[in-house]
């Protein structure tokens, strides 16, 4: 039922006039289409300008950074000090550089996790970073680097430009059923709408927690899971993206 925005009478699904006040009620509903359009054209071209802000800062900082280096390399070449030192200092600042310009979409990131929960930074044929979590390997996102509160043998990651957030952990688990661990973490996670997939040793869940879309991955084995969380808003302009990602991280648990 619409209700005219002109006089307040409520009017059939169907009216095209208000016959109170003969009002056109299409072209009010039109207005407001029109209205949320423009509202979403706008915030998409507010993002774009603060990403590609962003990236110009970014890549004047380590420009800087790069011309202070070779000045230094140039200084230690002078004294004497040898080549190998001098190509060793410049490499390892170099790799700060890249990692700088990484932190920007469509730029590809070197994530950092914790020594026992990271083996290899160099994408795989996939375009993911493979690592290893307590011996188990595992694949994730190259956007995602390491964020605050990382703990030995687990990977704690987030993507800042899209305020995602991926957890992975190798830990003990008194599941022995994937169904039934699916089970318990939509439970857990008080997870509304959730959809999910279970095969012999593995299971996968999607829901959403208040504004947030949580997506959980694991591999159960011998009184062992490993397991990861991602979670990100669910209005997010990245959230199909999100949502390729996780598809990807399942498979590999399988091992497909």
């Amino acid at each position: 039922m619409y209700y005219c925005k002109k006089c307040g009478k409520a009017l059939p699904d169907n009216a095209r006039f208000c016959d109170r006040c003969n009002t056109s009620v299409r072209q009010q509903s039109l207005k407001k289409a029109l209205i949320d359009d423009l509202k979403e054209e706008r915030l998409a071209r507010q993002k774009a300008k603060e990403v590609e802000k962003r990236l110009r800062n970014i890549k004047k900082i380590r420009h800087r950074q790069i011309k202070l280096i070779i000045a230094a390399v140039i200084v230690l070449i002078l004294l004497g000090v040898g080549s190998g030192v001098a190509s060793n200092i410049f490499f390892s600042h170099s790799s700060s550089f890249r990692n700088g310009l990484d932190a920007v979409p469509g730029i590809t990131e070197e994530p950092t996790g914790t020594e026992e929960a990271r083996s290899d930074s160099s994408p795989n044929s996939a375009g993911y970073i493979e690592t290893t979590i307590a011996g188990e390997k595992f694949a994730y996102p190259p956007s995602f680097t390491a964020g605050d509160g990382a703990v030995s043998g687990a990977l704690i990651l987030t993507d800042s430009v899209g305020d995602a957030k991926l957890t992975a952990e190798y830990a003990s688990t008194a599941q022995t059923d994937p169904g039934e661990a699916m089970k318990s973490c939509i439970e857990t996670n008080g997870l509304i709408a959730p959809t999910g997939n279970v095969s012999d040793n593995t299971y996968s869940v999607t829901g959403t927690r208040g504004e947030s879309t949580y997506h959980r991955g694991g591999r159960i084995d011998g009184g062992r899971e490993l397991y990861y969380e991602l979670v990100y808003p669910t209005a997010s302009v990245y959230a199909e993206k999100y949502k390729e990602y996780a598809a990807y991280m399942d498979k590999f648990l399988k091992g497909e």
